[in-house]
């Protein structure tokens, strides 16, 4: 099933069901899609399928609230549409787990707080011209990672094992 963020809450708060279609919250099968315009906060820990972030010119997610630290499981594919953020606060534990391809057209960076970023499929592509910046860790679990856009890890990047490949450039700012 596809939950689309339509605020209806009124706040930002992702664990707010009023927030999604059908005012239920989206469940681990759920394609999410957070369209253009609106601004939501992970303030629960979730699993979904997928994760739609911008409907073409903004739109914003931030996974953390306050000193409170989240974990965002996608087990398929992460889209960020030009002009839309994924970011994050918190105080350094906050977890982006990702199981399928991400495309990045936007912005995907730790936005002050730190975050892993676990590649966690046995096969994955990275790809976008949008930035991917970061301060934390980012992790790659065994399977073969293609990254076909320039990435800047400015944390320690880990792979357990996998492999890695493709055209893009990735610079390092930590260890690896």
């Amino acid at each position: 099933a596809q939950k689309t963020w339509d605020g209806g809450a009124g706040s930002n708060n992702w664990g707010d069901a009023n927030n999604w279609n059908a005012n239920t919250l989206p469940v681990s099968t759920d394609n999410v899609v957070i369209g253009n315009g609106f601004t939501v906060t992970l303030n629960v820990n979730i699993s979904v399928a997928s994760l739609t972030v911008g409907g073409g010119s903004s739109g914003s997610l931030t996974i953390g609230n306050g000193n409170q630290d989240r974990t965002l499981t996608v087990t398929g594919n992460v889209t960020i549409n030009s002009g839309a953020t994924i970011n994050t606060t918190g105080n350094g534990g906050n977890t982006f787990n990702i199981g399928g391809n991400l495309s990045n057209a936007g912005t995907l960076t730790d936005g002050g707080g730190d975050v892993d970023i676990v590649f966690n499929g046995s096969t994955q592509t990275i790809s976008g011209a949008g930035l991917l910046t970061g301060t934390e860790g980012r992790g790659a679990t065994a399977g073969t990672k293609t990254i076909n856009s320039a990435i800047i890890v400015n944390g320690n990047w880990t792979n357990n094992g996998g492999t890695v490949g493709g055209t893009g450039t990735v610079t390092f700012g930590g260890s690896g």
